[in-house]
C-alpha cells in the first residue's frame, strides 16, 4: 500500500478523534460554561461544536475518498479498491449523523418561539448540516474521477445525478424550517400546516426520483473496465424515502380519519362520549379534520403509485 492510500486509510480515524474531541467540548460547554445575550438569555452556541465535529468527520472522509477514487482512476487494484469502500462508508456515516442531527434540533425546538436566539441555535445549523451532508453525498456520487474519462466531454447526466440526491435533501430541511416557523410559540396549529410541509417533502422525492430517471435513461456505461450504474444509488435512495414517507402518511392518515370520526360524537358530563342524534358536520369538521384528513391518504397513495412509475417509465 502506497503513501497516498495509507493517508486515505488514516483521514477518517484522524477526522473520528477530531470528532470526538468537539463532542467533549460541546458536552462540557454546555454543562458548565453558559453563554448568555444581552437580555441575559442564554444562547445554546454548544450546538455549533456538535455541529463542527461531524462536519470535521465528513470534511476527513471526503479527503480520503477523493484520494483513493483518484488511486482507482490511475490503477485499480485491491488495496485502493478496499480504501475506497472505507471511505465511501465513511461518507454515509457522515451523512447519516448529520441527518440524526437535524432531525434532533428540530424535534427539540418545535413549539418555541421565534427569536434571533433560536435562529443561531436551530436554523443556522440546520441548514448547514444540510449543505455538509449535500457537499459529502456529492463528492463521493457524482464528482468522482474513477468514473469518468480522461478528455470525454461533460457527462449531461451528471446534472440530474446532482439534482436527485440534492433536490430531497434541500427539500426536507426546508419543510423542516417551515414547521418550526410554523410552530414558534404554538402549539395549536392547523392541520393543513402538516399537509404543506408533507407536500415540500414529497414533492421533493419525486422529483429526486424523476431526475434519477433522467440519469438512468441510458442504464449503463462503460468506464474503462468497470461497468457502472448511472443513477441507481440516488434512485434506491429516493425509492426508500417515498416508501418511508408513504408508511407515515398512511399512519397519520388513519389516526386523522379515526380522531374525525369520534369528533362527531357529543362529550358527556364524564368525559366520555356518547353517539350523537345528529353528528356536527360543520364546515370547521369538513374543513380541519375530514378534508386533510383524505389528503393526507391521497398522499400516501401518489408517493408509491409515482415513485414506482417514475423509476420504470422506461420500461416495457
Amino acid at each position: 500500500m502506497n503513501a497516498k492510500l495509507r493517508i486515505a486509510l488514516g483521514a477518517p480515524l484522524v477526522g473520528l478523534v477530531i470528532t470526538w474531541s468537539l463532542f467533549f467540548i460541546g458536552a462540557f460547554t454546555t454543562s458548565t460554561i453558559p453563554v448568555q445575550d444581552n437580555s441575559g438569555q442564554i444562547l445554546h452556541l454548544d450546538v455549533y461544536w456538535f455541529l463542527g465535529g461531524i462536519a470535521a468527520f465528513a470534511a476527513a472522509s471526503v479527503f480520503s475518498f477523493r484520494i483513493a477514487d483518484g488511486a482507482v482512476a490511475e490503477h485499480k487494484s485491491l488495496a485502493s479498491g478496499a480504501v475506497l469502500k472505507f471511505a465511501g462508508f465513511s461518507v454515509v456515516v457522515s451523512a447519516a449523523a448529520g441527518a440524526v442531527f437535524a432531525f434532533v434540533l428540530f424535534a427539540n425546538s418545535i413549539g418555541q418561539t421565534f427569536s434571533t436566539n433560536r435562529l443561531l441555535e436551530t436554523y443556522v445549523p440546520i441548514i448547514v448540516m444540510a449543505g455538509v451532508v449535500v457537499v459529502s453525498i456529492l463528492q463521493a456520487t457524482v464528482w468522482r474521477k474513477s468514473q469518468s474519462e480522461p478528455g470525454a466531454p461533460a457527462d449531461p447526466r451528471k446534472r440530474a445525478l446532482a439534482l436527485a440526491w440534492v433536490i430531497p435533501i434541500i427539500g426536507s430541511a426546508l419543510a423542516l424550517i417551515i414547521g418550526l416557523l410554523s410552530y414558534s410559540g404554538n402549539q395549536n396549529v392547523s392541520v393543513w400546516v402538516w399537509v404543506v410541509t408533507l407536500s415540500i417533502i414529497m414533492a421533493s422525492v419525486l422529483l429526486g426520483t424523476y431526475f434519477a430517471s433522467v440519469a438512468r435513461s441510458l442504464v449503463k456505461r462503460e468506464v474503462r473496465e468497470n461497468t457502472v450504474e448511472v443513477g441507481g444509488g440516488a434512485s434506491k435512495l429516493n425509492f426508500v424515502l417515498a416508501v418511508v414517507f408513504g408508511a407515515v402518511v398512511t399512519v397519520v392518515a388513519f389516526v386523522t380519519g379515526a380522531a374525525a370520526a369520534t369528533s362527531l360524537g357529543s362529550s358527556n358530563y364524564d368525559g366520555g362520549y356518547t353517539p350523537a342524534i345528529e353528528p356536527r358536520f360543520s364546515s370547521d369538521w369538513w374543513g380541519n379534520q375530514f378534508v386533510p384528513s383524505l389528503v393526507f391518504l391521497l398522499m400516501s397513495q401518489a408517493i408509491i403509485y409515482f415513485s414506482v412509475t417514475l423509476r420504470h417509465k422506461n420500461a416495457e
